[in-house]
């Protein structure tokens, strides 16, 4: 590309970096050349400011408030998406003078009346078209693929006197075919790796725009650098406007506490949280004494206290955004300027991007609902598409195509997307185009494809790729037109590599791994938790245990039921002097609804939350005693609260442990409890432990029982309801009771416990020989992800993993 002096170079906004180095290294600085986009050269030039797209729609919107009510389009009249559609079509009337609309049907009829409404507003593009471009002859306009706007003012600035940049450097072709998407990615990167293609002299334009990331990962593990043409990055000024006008539009606790996250991500976690704790509820918990229950732990109590002091000094903001109107617009312009005490460049263009566009509409706005249009429109507000740095190969779409590239990959090259569908849709759809005096589809097609030719000529090489199959394994077709053009079909290519299958690899090299959980001089501590880990997944055990990486911290809701209700409700069968065997649900609804009542004075707003989990409790609770009921007859023993306590002391691979812990789950999901004999006293270990949970699990169960008399005849008896609860109880103490050290009994209940249940020592021995194996991998330094086939689900390590998982057969 030749640079000329005294010229305006007309290009694509990301390619302005590259060309003004290509300036740079032809002249040695940029003085009597520059850059600009088309867009940014028309609107220059024009003697009127140019309206916002939003200032439009809403002069739009008030010219169709008199449409007559018979109108198809008459509920449609103050649609975003309505009104963009008759922008878009009113622009290329007033391109084409556009002057006789048909009238042959009752939808010709109704467009009509929306076209007569809407023909008197007039469009900036009625002045661009007639303007005279004294520099015209200055202009070099880099060809790519424009679409039928730019194609429009492209050649009417040719007629004055610009000319295109249009060097062809065709030398060849590659047209090929991979089995799937991911594949495709994969022949890409090995194709610039295997024709040591230079990475700054290559654009790899995409159909889809989201396969991108799929494509960085293919370059990334062969070491390709690379630059996204449309890097997907929010604005935090345009995120806050937004916020604060969806609050304005609709003032809801939702669009509320929207505003909060958006305009005080971090320093407002506090007031968003109490919001959704307690709502507009005043309250004073410093002055409230903590009384002990079920749902709010000493612990919470004093956080929730904490939390009400630090919220304090943000009641002022609070009452200064629900004080927003319609003319608050440069209060919430202070507030957020506010937070971004140094702004970019993009920052202020947004920022003013807003103010200007409010401007222009406030006019049209008088009630919030009013505010839709405006919104909406916003999204035209986007950080500038000019790169600021340029590393490698360029990432983008087809319209980047040039002769700035000496090699372009074009990824998604099929029927779908070549050439391109350019048949209008929408309102003015291309059944109601075909009867303007409009070039017809057939000629746009055309005139399309041969532009899209002359320019995929421009550079030295073009490689079309296209995915056989979807990722759905679906098939999708070649491009006919492109098999035409370049007279065969795709030839097959397979990847030479996948990064897709690279697996992370969890080596500890020159070191022994039981330093991370040894201590100096001591031996390594564990605990039946971490064992238990350990037989889920070692590499899990090594990050949590070893590493010891925190988990992602997930704040839970204040409210949650702990299990300690049930042996508090144990405890109060006794106060009542009843046997927990016996108590009656209304007692049971009695005792919830005392348990219940500090909760219920705090959250004052959550009532009909409090009811539904009262009703589930009682029932849960019901459920526990009657499937304990039998401890204390069938099985003669008492339930005294508590945990059996490990400790062990053993070498196992040379290595000095030492094992400490629970066998039951201990958490606030479990009531742990020990088995203790009427008569037993409190030195000696107890005969059993009892984990109970208020989450019953499901359990399948048999409707009929199966038995075979002579002749070998199966004869089906149904179990009844009562047998079944009777089976499901026995089947839940066997689950239940985690270890047992019962005395011999000829009761059947206590006879199916003992041989199901595992005693102590059997459970202890477990335990060591899950140890064991833990040693041996501290000594082989065997951390692996070979997991059981339920230890991914909940895992909070899984990103680390990733696809190194290797689920092993139980």
């Amino acid at each position: 590309m030749r640079i000329e002096e005294n010229t305006i170079i007309i290009a694509p906004s990301p390619l302005h970096l590259r060309i003004y180095e290509e300036i740079i290294a032809q002249k040695g600085s940029c003085l009597n050349v520059s850059v600009l986009s088309l867009e940014a050269y028309i609107s220059r030039n024009l003697k009127q400011t140019r309206p916002s797209t939003a200032a439009i729609l809403y002069s739009y919107r008030q010219a169709l408030s008199t449409l007559s009510q018979t109108n198809t389009f008459y509920s449609s009249r103050s649609d975003y998406d309505f009104l963009k559609d008759c922008n878009e079509f009113m622009t290329y009337a007033k391109l084409y003078d556009i002057q006789q609309f048909p009238q042959e049907t009752k939808r010709d009829q109704d467009l009509y009346e929306v076209i007569e409404k809407l023909m008197p507003i007039e469009l900036w593009v009625e002045e661009a078209k007639t303007t005279v471009y004294p520099d015209a002859t200055a202009l070099r306009i880099l060809k790519t693929e424009f679409n039928p706007l730019q194609a429009y003012w492209v050649s009417m600035l040719e007629k004055q006197g610009a000319k295109l940049i249009d060097t062809q450097k065709h030398q060849r072709f590659y047209y090929w075919a991979t089995s799937n998407p991911h594949k495709e990615k994969e022949v890409c990167a090995d194709a610039l790796v295997k024709n040591q293609l230079k990475a700054e002299n290559t654009l790899i334009a995409l159909a889809d725009d989201q396969q991108k990331y799929a494509l960085a990962q293919a370059l990334e593990s062969r070491r390709i650098p690379y630059t996204f043409v449309h890097e997907e990055t929010d604005s935090k000024i345009l995120n806050q406007w937004r916020a604060a006008l969806h609050y304005l539009a609709d003032p809801n606790q939702a669009n509320l506490m929207n505003v909060l996250k958006v305009m005080f991500p971090t320093t407002g976690y506090d007031l968003r949280r109490y919001l959704d704790l307690f709502g507009d509820q005043p309250i004073a918990l410093k002055d409230m004494p903590y009384q002990e229950n079920p749902l709010i732990s000493q612990t919470d109590f004093d956080d929730l206290v904490s939390l009400e002091m630090a919220v304090s000094p943000w009641l002022g903001k609070l009452k200064e955004i629900r004080s927003w109107t319609l003319k608050s617009m440069g209060k919430i312009g202070a507030m957020i300027m506010d937070q971004t005490p140094e702004p970019s460049e993009d920052d202020v263009r947004i920022y003013s991007g807003v103010l200007d566009g409010w401007n222009q509409i406030k006019q049209y706005v008088h009630q919030p609902e009013d505010l839709e249009i405006f919104i909406r429109s916003l999204d035209a507000l986007h950080p500038s598409s000019a790169l600021p740095e340029w590393k490698g190969v360029l990432i983008g779409g087809r319209d980047l195509v040039c002769n700035l590239f000496d090699n372009v990959f074009y990824l998604g090259a099929d029927a779908s997307n070549f050439p391109t569908n350019v048949a209008r849709s929408g309102v003015f759809d291309e059944e109601y185009v075909a009867k303007l005096d409009f070039p017809t589809l057939d000629v746009r097609m055309s005139e399309h494809l041969e532009t899209l030719k002359s320019v995929l000529m421009q550079p030295e090489s073009v490689y079309f790729l296209m995915a056989q199959t979807d990722y759905e394994g679906k098939s999708i077709e070649h491009s006919h037109e492109l098999t035409l053009w370049l007279e065969a079909l795709p030839k097959f290519k397979n990847s030479a590599q996948s990064s897709i299958n690279l697996r992370p690899s969890f080596q500890i090299k020159n070191m022994q791994s039981q330093v991370f959980f040894e201590k100096e001089n001591q031996k390594v501590r564990t605990h039946s938790r971490q064992l238990k880990a350990y037989e889920d997944c070692p590499l899990q055990n090594m990050l949590q245990y070893g590493l010891q990486l925190k988990k992602p911290t997930v704040r839970k809701d204040v409210l949650h039921l702990r299990a300690q209700i049930i042996p508090t409700l144990i405890q109060y069968c006794q106060q009542i002097g009843k046997p927990y065997q016996e108590v009656t649900p209304t007692e049971v609804r009695a005792f919830v609804e005392q348990q219940f009542q500090f909760a219920r004075k705090i959250f004052l707003q959550r009532k009909a939350e409090l009811d539904a989990l009262a009703i589930k409790t009682e029932k849960q609770l019901i459920w526990v005693l009657q499937n304990i009921q039998t401890i204390g007859k069938e099985i003669p023993y008492i339930l005294v609260p508590g945990e059996y306590q490990l400790d062990i002391e053993e070498t196992l691979q040379g290595i000095p442990f030492q094992i400490e812990g629970s066998l039951a789950n201990a958490n606030s999901r479990h009531a742990i409890f020990n088995l203790y004999a009427p008569e037993q006293n409190g030195f000696e270990g107890p005969s059993g432990t009892l984990d109970l949970s208020l989450q019953p699990k499901a359990q399948s169960s048999a409707a009929f029982s199966i038995s075979y008399g002579r002749g070998a005849q199966a004869n089906a008896v149904a179990i009844t309801y009562e047998q079944g609860a009777a089976s499901a109880q026995v089947d839940y103490l066997k689950q239940a009771i985690v270890a047992q050290n019962f005395e011999p009994s000829q009761q059947p209940l206590m006879q199916a416990l003992t041989k199901k249940v595992p005693t102590y020592q059997k459970r202890e021995e477990q335990l060591l020989n899950q140890a064991q194996g833990y040693a041996q991998a501290m000594k082989e330094n065997e951390f692996m992800p070979y997991h059981k086939s339920t230890a991914c689900t909940t895992c909070a390590y899984r990103a680390i993993c990733r696809n190194a998982a290797i689920e092993r057969g139980e």
